[in-house]
């Protein structure tokens, strides 16, 4: 999803607003309702990969499709504009550093210097390569920050030549963010796909000592279960 915790928590902000203090600003309104709008659109084509019966259709009525892509037009229009604010300052930036007179070297090093945007735990997972992309204002590759959305349950890999037992998680991964360290272009994630930059996948960590508990746990369970019916 591209939900981005700075600017769209005005939807929570407005929604505590009329809440708490029965207040509602109509600006605040119109503008969290749009981006309530596309996160909703969002959700749909996850939920719809598991319920067919829940589309666009049957969650916002056809009465309100109209409505519903105006909105999501406007929110495209007004994440394009942002996206070209944060590019023209960065393209200030990059004409100021060019005027240091500083080498390609001098600038590849500079960008290869690693911002460490991704979660801690990707640390440890050893398929999990850190992703790059190369800057639409400098021209010079950046950095994809990570976050995890999705984490499975535990599972065990024997080592046959040490007799050796080891616990996994498989653990879905999303592009939340993106920072260039020449020209100091930085997207948050509800920007990342208009770059171009959408990436989602797996990546294998060691499974924390809670999940290899429920997993002996569950194993157990199944046993004693197994053990049950073999009795009767």
């Amino acid at each position: 999803m591209s939900y981005n915790a700075q600017s769209d928590q005005k939807v929570l902000a407005v929604r505590n607003l009329a809440l708490h203090s029965g207040q509602v600003d109509t600006t605040a309104f119109n503008e969290a309702l749009t981006i309530m709008t596309r996160l909703n659109e969002e959700l749909l084509v996850v939920t719809q990969s598991h319920d067919a019966a829940l589309n666009r259709n049957t969650f916002w009525g056809a009465d309100l499709l109209s409505q519903v892509a105006e909105r999501l037009k406007e929110d495209q229009e007004t994440r394009k504009l942002e996206l070209e604010e944060l590019k023209a300052a960065a393209r200030r930036s990059y004409e100021r550093l060019k005027e240091l007179n500083l080498g390609d070297e001098a600038l590849r090093e500079l960008a290869d210097r690693d911002p460490e945007l991704d979660d801690p735990v990707l640390l440890d997972a050893p398929n999990f390569e850190q992703g790059r992309s190369e800057c639409s204002v400098c021209g010079f590759f950046g950095w994809v920050g990570y976050e995890a959305t999705g984490r499975g349950t535990a599972y065990a890999e024997l080592d046959w030549r040490h007799d050796d037992e080891y616990h996994f998680v498989d653990m879905t991964i999303e592009a939340v963010q993106y920072v260039c360290r020449v020209c100091g272009l930085s997207l948050g994630s509800d920007l990342l796909p208009l770059e171009g930059i959408v990436d989602v996948r797996e990546v294998t960590v060691e499974a924390t000592r809670e999940e290899i508990e429920a997993l002996e746990q569950y194993q157990i369970e199944q046993y004693l279960m197994e053990e049950y019916h073999r009795d009767r």
